[in-house]
Order: structure tokens, then C-alpha cells, then sequence
């Protein structure tokens, strides 16, 4: 399979200068000044809204605007790699538990191992068993009742356990490039990177749910800018 019009256009940029040109595609007024002196251009918003491969609504569904705008920037993040779709999906899971003042008492545990999981993760080489158990965890607590997702019991698992559940998948899922996906590098593929977007979209519109989706935004990119700039 063919790479991404995106990665066809920067893929150099970005791979040559990955903390800038994220940091410059978020809207990093310095990391941009950095990019124009090395006379390096990186992708905009407008260069994904014309890539296929990143459209939040393929088939009309007539999705609202504001989870158009928040489903596109998470699924463009899959061209700076895995660990920024981690980042991600761990700082919407923060926002959740900031917001979500009442867990039930039963998925509590599970929520609190999910989200210190992902953040041993995200700073800790070999943490990888822990973040999968978690995450099999809260998959096995919803599997029970995920032929009637809009059930009480269903809705309330997928919503209290939500973005931290699903940052937890983030970082467990298999992030290797298959056969399947095309040539590497995986960030260039358009099934990686749909596959692989699928987990931190979920955990964003899950926060959203517990907070805005502008809100989620705001928090996506303060703190990958702030990751992105260390």
C-alpha cells in the first residue's frame, strides 16, 4: 500500500526534525521560527484536511464540527509515531480523572491500575506487562456486555473507565507494521495509521464527554508542545 500524501510531502521534515514540526503543527509560534530558519516546511492543519487517509467523517455521517476538529488532530498524530498517540491518549485519561469527581467503587481499582499503568508506560522502560494487564482488565469488565452497548451497565462501564481504559489500549496495542500496512516506515502507512489512531480517538471522545471537546484540544496541545520542546 502507497504512503500517506502527507508523509509522500514531509516525511523528511518529519523525520529529520520530529519535536518541531509537532510542535510547529500544534501551533509553537518558536518551533515554527526554528522550522522557516532551516528553511524546513512542515504539515499544517489544512495539509491533513486534504489527505483522505485522515478524514474524520469518510462517510458522511454528518458528524458534528466539534468532534470533526478533535477526531483530526488526534488521527494526525499518528505520523510523529506511537508514542505521541500514547502522550495523547494518557493526557486525555488525566483529564477524565480530573473531571470525574464520582467512579463507581467497583471499577475504581480498575481505573486507578489503568491509569498508573499508562503513566509507568510512558516513563518506564518494561512497563509493557503492566499497561496490558490493565487495559485486559477493563476489556474483560466490558466484555460481558458489549452485545448491548446501550445498556445501563455497559454505558456506565465504557464511560468510568472511558479515557483511561482507552489510553491503556493505546499503549498495550500492537504497534508493529504488518505485512499488510505497506513499506515502512510505519508512520507513512495509511492502515498503521488508522489502526493505530483508533484507541487515543476513543480516550478523546471519552474526555470530552467529561470535559468539552475543545477542552480536550487545549490539553493535547499544551502538553505535547510542552513534551515536544523538552
Amino acid at each position: 500500500m502507497s504512503h500517506t500524501d502527507i508523509w509522500k510531502q514531509f516525511g523528511p521534515a518529519i523525520t529529520e526534525h520530529p519535536r518541531d514540526t509537532l510542535a510547529a503543527y500544534l501551533g509553537h509560534r518558536p518551533a515554527q521560527k526554528t522550522l522557516d530558519a532551516a528553511s524546513v516546511v512542515g504539515p499544517t492543519t489544512e495539509d491533513f484536511q486534504l489527505d483522505s487517509v485522515f478524514d474524520p467523517d469518510p462517510h458522511n455521517l454528518g458528524l458534528s464540527a466539534d468532534f470533526v476538529e478533535t477526531a483530526l488532530l488526534v488521527q494526525s498524530l499518528a505520523v510523529w509515531g506511537p508514542e505521541t498517540l500514547v502522550r495523547a491518549a494518557f493526557f486525555c485519561a488525566r483529564l477524565q480523572v480530573e473531571h470525574q469527581t464520582d467512579c463507581p467503587a467497583d471499577l475504581l481499582p480498575l481505573r486507578e491500575a489503568a491509569f498508573t499503568a499508562v503513566e509507568n508506560a510512558l516513563d518506564t522502560a518494561g512497563a509493557e506487562a503492566e499497561v496490558k494487564q490493565a487495559a485486559a482488565a477493563c476489556a474483560e469488565t466490558y466484555h460481558p456486555h458489549e452485545e448491548a452497548p446501550d445498556s445501563p451497565t455497559a454505558q456506565s462501564i465504557w464511560t468510568h473507565l472511558g479515557a483511561v481504559w482507552f489510553a491503556a489500549e493505546t499503549a498495550a496495542q500492537d504497534d508493529r507494521l504488518e505485512d499488510f500496512d505497506g513499506p515502512g516506515p510505519r508512520e507513512a502507512s495509511p492502515t498503521w495509521c488508522r489502526r493505530n489512531s483508533v484507541w487515543p480517538l476513543r480516550a478523546a471522545e471519552t474526555a470530552a464527554g467529561w470535559a468539552s471537546h475543545e477542552g480536550v484540544r487545549q490539553v493535547i496541545l499544551a502538553t505535547l508542545i510542552d513534551w515536544a520542546q523538552r
